[in-house]
């Protein structure tokens, strides 16, 4: 693979998140609550929070969060002092959104950038940037993506042993909400990624949970499972001696380790072993792209068809995507999902039994054989 620019971070790198329009990137960084803000051949244009301390012993890290703007120059962070916005001209703080004791999960802007969604933790906030007006909405949590051919958005609502994938639309109304659809995914346990929309719409990639490092692939408009990877060593079981060595090997690996390129049906895997990992969904084949001998800790697809990788040892690399065929299609996939359901009812307090109220048809993963993908590359059958 070819390598169009290197940087030094001067720190690890946990998370990448790259502009879905413009060559902008924000990479946080894992061991302070500060933002990274670099330009597309990794070029160090801001650093938020430059001087917070590091979190050395301290358990409960309030990590910031971030979001692009979907069109702009413009990227929302949130830390323990508030949310601001930065752009090239600087940065501004947001009035208005009450920060939670806890710290805010997730930041998101609406598809047309005129409101800026807050997660917290029973419910979340909608702020008009025009006005200031604030709205108070139902909860969600992790993130929000929306899929490449539009209308639409996804996000997570998750409880400790089970999650929903919710897709909604946006309404019209200043600010606007979320308006969840009655047709949703329904995950065993939680603490997994939003989902991850390949070029063309047509999969999305969702990595977790809280007990393994699992990568998933449906197809959308229908929902169904197509791949199923477990990355990393099994779980040697609860009463094996093994099991703290199994516990530290497992959390070698960035959460998300995955993300979808440019080219339709290619989710791309970061590994331990500083190899990224080209897999097709389209016939399960998997292609080892040794880049590098520190772990890849963050990974993310630019809008330009690269991948921008971070590396244990503090380094960023600009990786050119190989070649392949141009997505299409991508606004007659999710017009698909759309006419083939309805908007949700709202929340009531009705049903005590059901934490979702009957609102939303569940689609259930499906079985599917686990693939497991190890460290090193290696690719062995069964779980």
């Amino acid at each position: 693979m070819e390598i169009s620019a290197r940087a030094r971070s001067g720190s690890a790198i946990d998370r990448l998140v790259s502009h879905p329009r413009l060559p902008l990137i924000a990479g946080r960084e894992a061991d302070r609550s500060a933002v990274q803000v670099r330009d597309g051949l990794l070029r160090e244009l801001a650093v938020l929070g430059a001087g917070s301390p590091p979190y050395g012993d301290l358990f409960h890290r309030m990590t910031p969060e971030v979001a692009w703007h979907p069109h702009e120059a413009m990227l929302a962070v949130s830390d323990a002092d508030g949310i601001a916005l930065w752009t090239p001209e600087g940065v501004t703080p947001v009035p208005g959104i009450a920060q939670d004791p806890h710290g805010c999960r997730a930041l998101a802007f609406s598809p047309d950038g005129r409101t800026l969604w807050a997660d917290g933790w029973d419910c979340s906030s909608a702020l008009d940037l025009a006005s200031g007006t604030v709205a108070t909405a139902a909860g969600w949590d992790t993130g929000v993506t929306a899929p490449p051919g539009g209308g639409l958005v996804s996000t997570l609502i998750s409880e400790q042993a089970e999650t929903l994938v919710v897709f909604a639309t946006a309404g019209t109304d200043r600010p606007a909400v979320m308006r969840p659809l009655r047709r949703a995914l329904h995950l065993d346990v939680d603490d997994y990624r939003p989902p991850d929309f390949s070029a063309d719409g047509r999969h999305f990639a969702i990595s977790g949970n809280a007990y393994d490092n699992t990568l998933e692939v449906f197809a959308f408009p229908s929902l169904t499972r197509v791949a199923a990877l477990a990355l990393g060593e099994p779980h040697p079981g609860s009463c094996s001696p093994l099991e703290d060595a199994w516990v530290e090997q497992m959390q070698t690996w960035a959460r998300p380790a995955a993300t979808f390129g440019s080219v339709p049906g290619v989710l791309w895997i970061g590994t331990p072993a500083g190899i990224l990992i080209e897999y097709r969904v389209d016939g399960g084949r998997l292609i080892e792209h040794p880049v590098a001998t520190s772990a890849v800790t963050a990974l993310t697809a630019t809008a330009t068809g690269h991948l921008v990788v971070a590396l244990g040892d503090g380094d960023l690399m600009l990786v050119r995507e190989p070649p392949g065929p141009p997505a299409s299609g991508a606004e007659e996939v999710a017009a698909a999902f759309g006419r083939a359901t309805e908007h949700a009812p709202d929340e009531t307090d009705e049903d005590d039994e059901d934490p979702y109220g009957g609102r939303f048809d569940f689609a259930g993963a499906g079985a599917l054989p686990w693939t497991r993908v190890r460290a090193s590359g290696n690719v062995v059958g069964g779980r």
